[in-house]
């Protein structure tokens, strides 16, 4: 009986304790700028949202998903060349789609999770680079084409 009165005990203390995480960094991280700004930051914290850029010359998103999900979708979105996608998902999850037409260099990090790069490589050039840094920890992270590919 004491080891399932302690087992229940631990249970209990890793809920509350990822609970007061996903809250503090919903505090913590600033979250701003709608689907035309130029740079956007994104939480979910023990929740979920979608986001869909339509910014004429988009610079930077950065994305936190704690204990929540965040859907990007960056196909009707123009990008500077050289723009940065930064995605850190914690015990949640982040899915992103991206046009073909983009170069996209991503740099992967993950514990205990996973991070899937599904986009094709552009060849082209003069096509806009998009630089995507990723880190998954308990969670997964999703890179995916567009429609159009």
């Amino acid at each position: 009986m004491r080891i399932v009165k302690r087992v229940l005990i631990g249970y209990a203390f890793v809920v509350v304790s990822s609970v007061i995480a996903a809250l503090v960094v919903r505090r913590v991280v600033p979250e701003f700028g709608d689907e035309s700004d130029d740079v956007v930051s994104l939480v979910a914290a023990m929740g979920g949202r979608s986001f869909s850029s339509r910014s004429d010359a988009l610079r930077s998103v950065e994305a936190v998903a704690c204990m929540g999900g965040i859907e990007i979708d960056l196909t009707h979105a123009q990008i500077v060349d050289g723009a940065r996608l930064r995605m850190h998902a914690v015990m949640g999850g982040i899915q992103v789609t991206v046009p073909s037409g983009w170069r996209v260099n991503v740099v992967s990090r993950s514990v205990m999770g996973g991070v899937d790069n599904g986009l094709a490589r552009s060849t082209d050039t003069d096509a806009p680079l998009l630089v995507v840094e990723a880190s998954a920890i308990m969670g997964g992270i999703d890179s995916r084409p567009g429609d159009d590919a």
